[in-house]
């Protein structure tokens, strides 16, 4: 009984190592990203990441990927006076968060060089907000741009200064949207162009909507050959 398993089991890995191949390794990535309203100007931030990441590719050059990554974002609202109760010139944002990509595309041989490969790739991320911090800068009665305050990203808060209220209403944590990239495999590194648009409406209390969006470059190092 137990040679049948054995025999069995073999036979359903056979098809699997023969067609299929499973990479993993690590990536780092560095770009830009933004977080924009209506009352606000686009204004471009850094981006920092580092993971890893886990790569299914099957017989028909079909190739799947995920993995878990660490992100730091440097972002700033520009104008932002409409979403507050007195008038605010500018936020920056700092954001540490954790992201979650699943996306599905395709492998192709270019036929230049034998181990140089296109892939292209769309799916879904999710991520979700550890921790940060916002300072908040106003525009005060001489017209003076001032700082008042660092506030945690995620929490409420208010403060007073100059005898008027100041209320910071936080970011929600949880983020999901729509991931592209294209990038060249060349034996165990692989390098992509990323895109990132968010979907969830970040903002937790006003109307007015903050959606997020990533532009960036990854090198990853594959450790199976």
């Amino acid at each position: 009984m137990k040679k049948t398993i054995i025999v069995i089991l073999f036979s359903l890995a056979m098809p699997l190592t023969s067609f299929a191949q499973i990479n993993y390794g690590v990536v780092v990535a560095g770009g830009t990203s933004k977080m924009e309203t209506a009352h606000s100007h686009e204004n471009w931030g850094e981006l920092l990441s580092g993971g890893l990441f886990l790569r299914y590719s099957d017989k028909n050059n079909l190739v799947y990927e995920t993995g878990i990554y660490y992100n730091y974002r440097n972002l700033k609202l520009d104008r932002f006076s409409k979403e507050y109760v007195t008038d605010v010139d500018w936020i920056r944002y700092h954001i540490n968060d954790l992201k979650i990509p699943l996306a599905i595309g395709t492998k192709i041989n270019s036929g230049i060089f034998t181990k140089l490969n296109l892939i292209i790739q769309g799916g879904m991320f999710f991520s979700y907000g550890i921790s940060g911090d916002a300072s908040i800068w106003n525009i005060n009665s001489s017209g003076l741009t001032v700082f008042n305050t660092t506030e945690r990203i995620f929490n409420k808060s208010e403060y007073t200064k100059d005898n008027q209220l100041f209320v910071y209403y936080p970011l929600k944590r949880f983020d999901t949207g729509i991931l592209l990239k294209a990038g060249l495999k060349y034996q165990q590194f692989y390098f992509s162009l990323n895109s990132e648009t968010g979907l969830v409406n970040l903002n937790s209390y006003y109307d007015s909507k903050i959606r997020s969006s990533s532009l960036y470059l990854s090198i990853a190092y594959n450790f199976a050959k």
